[in-house]
């Protein structure tokens, strides 16, 4: 091509879609806010098209982007096409029926999660499927919605099949079968549907009486290509499939019994919408172009004249052998004549419009006959024609201004061309836009394979209980499990961690364990200048059995500090010694070291490398100090680190990029760790049914982290990824919020939903007067020594997940109910089902005030009725489960907590087990057609064993 013929402009595209990303958009888009979801959908693909999605956003931005679609998640299935509807709120006040989700919001949210690596484990899968199966209308199409009433609206066209079929095929793969026992669409009814919605031309439209439309003709080949795969490709591997899996017979896309015959009146109707014709008055037609003549030639690249006709129908003819059955050379020589560019028309006797080159060339591509159309010609009708050169993105037609949907469906074209490159095409230098086989993208829906295996077949009664994959490696009541404490007086010690690790200096000729100075007007609750002694490192002993991780100060960066480091490494090392070390650990939430509140200790140039670089520097000294004081802690077995200890997921440091950076370099990271709360003490707003009390925020706080340890799979597969310190509210805890027993109910559930969501080890932080605590070791002139609530939920939790010394759990979570207030575990043990656990978290206070004396209006305390159905080779009708309850007054109870009728009040024996007489046990429920139900009193959890 000629030196002067524009470009694809790659970087002009980027920034267009990265405007559209990060800027508000023009006021010409207000009346599509209502469809959010969907430019959310264009704006994520295209970056992935131009194949810079994951390096031009950064993992804090994509989990803020997944972390959007799933509020955008509706409680009774599908999704919104905008966040404009709080979910608590509105299923709090009854009025959810008038929050609709819609088929295509859902279609575009799911999609859009697969590009951005999402596993869909936040999904409800059950009722999304459920809620797309309710929308399939009588005669087999399907509408866009329902309304109150539960009427069908909108719809009616092949787009909303396509989009179902789609979901469908996503949610379930390769499969015909209902997915663990939900409502399936009605596969026949759509069939015929698609039939009836076939016109003359074998194409489709929204009615076989109407004009056929490229739009329509393909979303109705892509549903039936959907079904197909799903039909022929059960018993295949996924995500892999033969070269050539679009279908056994390409005619079976129109419908069940055409022909080949009829697959060529299609593709001569596909190939008649290619076409120069850009608009009636675009161009006169240059007068050495005779339209009639076959000689005729014009130069592509003369400037003066500018080729306006319609490209002549061709007449192909149906052969046994050659190209796809079609006269393929006389074709390629009649549509060779006269032309420099082409698009796509959407109708006979129209213009090419931007749009219509994806879906006429993509219903080709379906077809297996994308090569009858010159790609070189397509390519410069979209680069030079409706290319923006200033800013980017494409428009509908020549000259026009960009918009989001022609500038996606352009990019989409021209990906969907881009693997039948031609010699001599230029996109610019070092230009390629990907193009690849959507299914890379798509999370293997493993709960499908799963259905069939009778120990992972836990399933509900009420189909709003969704069983999702189990996750392995749930480790919360193991041995190891350690509860990270970090105190403020000598008496207790402390495991040597937390804000106070990096404002810890070793004094060997110290004779007191630790001496801490308080700067109040910084923090009321740890002193900021911490010196320990030899003795210190006795705290060690406290609890036998017990592995312990020691940290170092990574914050004091000057000669002396990192002399007295080194010094403390024999003492340290030890006491540790005789397996009592589970890691090292060097510096405590360095990404805030830039911004810390209690002063920067970095400057603001700080970044990964030269925390990496840091940190390997002290790691490797301390080795050294260990090879002569501990030589059996610094060999390669045991020398073993716990990093990088992020305070969070989206701080001024990047967890992807330590290990980018080579923070592994002596692979010597043990577990990776990362810090969670769910929000702070002082945060305006927070309450313990909006923030502790309420699954749907759990979730939210803990899905970053998940999609993080995905990400870092990439970097290292040896070291799992743990919560290296979490609780509830940072700043150590509020009161009436933290110390109450709806905290404990949020230890319950968040613990659960840890260990269901892969996290490998959770450590709680706590410390003496914080109001987050387990319990408070000794009396102080804040707070009086004994067991608080939180304890209970971490006992529930363990109870739940059980013992792990004697075999290995695995962890699932059931959505159960509206997934806000409700939520539901299933616990096997060596892959056998053992356990259920469920929480009710609506709050219910008993008291007048937090502490008071019982409210006379409270009334009576309204329950939930959870049922379950039981995998038979586990459990026969008959069969009791024992019920063990998490309870306390009301979620404001400060006092009064039992898990099991036990309570472990310091008053009663010393913080030992004592057995109240006025608490439930024994409780009972049996299995009955093979389904146990439990009533579950709210703001109360519950644990059935077998």
């Amino acid at each position: 091509m000629a030196a002067d013929v524009p470009l694809f402009d790659k970087d002009k595209h980027v920034k267009y879609w990265l405007r559209c990303l990060r800027l508000p958009l023009p006021t010409a888009y207000t009346s599509n806010d209502a469809h959010r979801m969907t430019m959310a959908f264009f704006v994520v693909s295209a970056l992935d098209i131009l194949g810079v999605l994951f390096t031009r956003t950064t993992p804090e931005e994509r989990f803020e982007y997944i972390d959007w679609i799933y509020g955008c998640q509706h409680p009774l299935g599908g999704f919104r096409g905008s966040p404009e509807v709080d979910d608590a709120e509105v299923i709090k006040s009854g009025s959810v029926r008038w929050d609709f989700a819609n088929l295509a919001a859902t279609f575009f949210a799911i999609n859009a999660l697969c590009i951005l690596g999402d596993d869909l484990r936040q999904l409800r899968r059950a009722k999304c499927l459920a809620y797309v199966a309710s929308l399939q209308r009588s005669d087999g199409g399907f509408a866009e919605l329902k309304d109150e009433q539960e009427r069908l609206i909108g719809g009616g066209d092949p787009r909303f099949a396509y989009m179902a079929a789609s979901i469908r095929w996503i949610l379930t793969g390769h499969t015909t079968e209902a997915w663990n026992g939900t409502p399936d669409i009605d596969i026949r009814a759509l069939q015929g549907w698609l039939r009836r919605v076939k016109t003359r031309d074998n194409g489709f439209a929204s009615d076989g009486l109407h004009e056929t439309q490229a739009g329509l003709t393909f979303c109705a080949l892509a549903a039936r290509h959907f079904l197909d795969r799903s039909e022929t490709s059960a018993s295949r591997p996924h995500p892999s499939h033969p070269t050539n899996s679009i279908s056994k017979n390409r005619a079976m896309l129109l419908a069940d019994g055409a022909t080949e015959a009829d697959l060529h009146v299609l593709i001569e109707w596909l190939v008649n919408l290619y076409t120069s014709e850009l608009n009636d008055d675009d161009y006169e037609m240059p007068s050495n172009v005779d339209t009639a003549s076959s000689e005729d030639k014009i130069d592509a690249h003369d400037k003066d004249e500018k080729p306006f006709q319609k490209l002549k129908s061709v007449s192909m003819k149906a052969k046994t052998q050659g190209r796809k059955g079609l006269e393929a050379d006389a074709f390629l020589a009649e549509r060779t004549r006269n032309i420099c560019w082409a698009g796509f028309a959407g109708r006979c006797n129209k213009v090419s419009d931007t749009c219509y080159v994806f879906w006429a060339g993509a219903s080709l591509k379906l077809l297996q006959n994308l090569d009858l159309v010159e790609h070189e010609y397509i390519r410069s009708y979209l680069i030079e024609k409706t290319q923006h050169m200033m800013l980017g993105g494409f428009g509908k037609w020549p000259e026009d201004l960009p918009d989001m949907y022609h500038s996606y469906l352009g990019l989409a074209a021209l990906a969907l061309i881009d693997g039948h490159k031609q010699d001599g095409y230029q996109t610019g230098p070092e230009i390629e836009i990907v193009s690849e086989d959507f299914d890379s993208h798509i999370p293997q829906p493993e709960a499908a394979t799963h259905s069939t295996d009778s120990a992972r077949s836990l399933r509900a009664l009420d189909p709003t209980l969704d069983l999702h994959p189990p996750i392995p490696a749930p480790v919360l009541g193991s041995p190891a499990y350690s509860f990270r404490t970090h105190t403020t007086s000598e008496e207790e010690g402390d495991i040597g961690g937390g804000s106070t690790e990096d404002f810890t200096i070793f004094d060997p000729d110290q004779i007191e364990g630790r001496i801490g100075i308080f700067n109040t007007s910084i923090s009321q609750d740890y002193p900021l200048d911490i010196t320990i002694g030899p003795s210190y490192f006795d705290s060690y002993n406290t609890w036998p059995d017990v592995q312990f991780v020691h940290g170092f100060d990574l914050g004091r960066n000057g000669s002396a500090a990192r002399a007295a480091l080194l010094e403390s490494v024999e003492p340290a090392c030890k006491a540790l010694e005789g397996g009592k070390l589970f890691s090292w650990e060097l510096g405590n939430e360095p990404d805030l070291f830039k911004t810390s509140s209690q002063g920067p200790k970095r400057p603001a140039d700080w970044d990964e490398q030269d925390y990496v670089n840091e940190w390997l520097n002290g790691t490797r000294a301390i080795k050294t100090a260990l090879q002569t004081a501990c030589p059996d802690l610094a060999t390669d077995e045991n020398f073993m680190w716990m990093a990088p200890s992020f305070a969070g997921t989206s701080n001024s440091l990047n967890i992807i990029r330590t290990f980018q950076d080579g923070i592994d370099a002596d692979n010597d990271i043990k577990v990776i760790s990362s810090h969670n709360y769910i929000s702070g003490a002082t945060t305006p707003g927070v309450t313990l049914q909006k923030t502790l009390m309420n699954h749907t925020s759990t979730v939210a706080s803990i899905r970053p982290h998940v999609n993080e340890s995905m990400l870092l799979s990439n970097y290292t597969s040896q070291s799992p990824y743990l919560l290296g310190e979490t609780n509830s509210l940072y700043n150590e805890g509020a009161p009436g919020l933290s110390n109450s027993f709806g905290a404990a109910l949020w230890n319950f559930d968040f613990n659960l939903h840890c260990a269901a969501a892969g996290m490998n080890r959770v450590h709680m932080h706590q410390g003496t007067d914080y109001r987050y605590a387990a319990w408070q070791p000794v009396d102080t002139n804040k707070t009086t020594k004994g067991t608080k609530p939180p304890f209970y939920g971490q006992i529930g939790a363990a109870a739940a997940v059980g013992d792990l010394s004697a075999s290995n759990a695995t962890v699932e979570e059931l959505t159960v109910g509206n997934g806000t207030y409700d939520s539901a575990y299933a616990i096997y043990s060596n892959a056998t089902f053992a356990r259920l656990a469920a929480v009710n978290l609506r709050e219910y206070n008993y008291s007048l005030s937090s502490g008071g004396a019982p409210d006379p209006n409270a009334g009576p305390r309204p329950s939930q009725t959870y049922t379950f159905s039981l995998p038979t080779d586990a459990i026969s009708d008959g069969q009791n489960l024992t019920v063990q309850r998490l309870m306390a007054n009301g979620s404001d109870a400060i006092t009064g907590v039992t898990f099991d009728g036990i309570s472990f009040n310091y008053e009663l024996d010393d913080g030992r087990p004592v057995a109240l007489g006025n608490a439930t046990t024994g409780e009972m429920v049996m299995v009955t057609g093979g389904a146990v139900s439990v009533e579950v009193a709210d703001s109360s959890a519950v644990v059935l064993v077998m």
